[in-house]
């Protein structure tokens, strides 16, 4: 079972940086108070894109609190890397419930 994982991605600057992120419980309550979706809806993540973004956003806010470091990007930002790291966030999810 995953507790950490990383997306690498490339920012504006042409720098690839690693992004930590984690879907545990933290992530997951802030992506159901935001969505009002349940954990049976997390099926719908890679064909649902208006549940997928919040999820990355909390999932990211997450890993950057896990490793005690403050998460250097806004809301704004993500749809940028989560367009570059799509499939591979997707992938990455049902490690966390393995």
């Amino acid at each position: 079972m995953a507790t950490l994982k990383f997306i690498e991605y490339t920012d504006t600057l042409g720098k690839k940086v690693k992004i930590p992120y984690r879907v545990k419980y933290l992530a997951l309550k802030e992506w159901q108070k935001e969505t009002g979706k349940t954990l049976a809806n997390l099926d719908e993540i890679d064909s649902n894109l208006e549940i997928l973004e919040p999820l990355f956003w909390h999932s990211v806010v997450s890993g950057y609190k896990i490793q005690g470091k403050e998460n250097p990007y806004k809301r704004a930002d993500i749809e940028e890397i989560i367009d570059e790291c799509y499939l591979e966030f997707v992938k990455g999810v049902p490690s966390f419930f393995q």
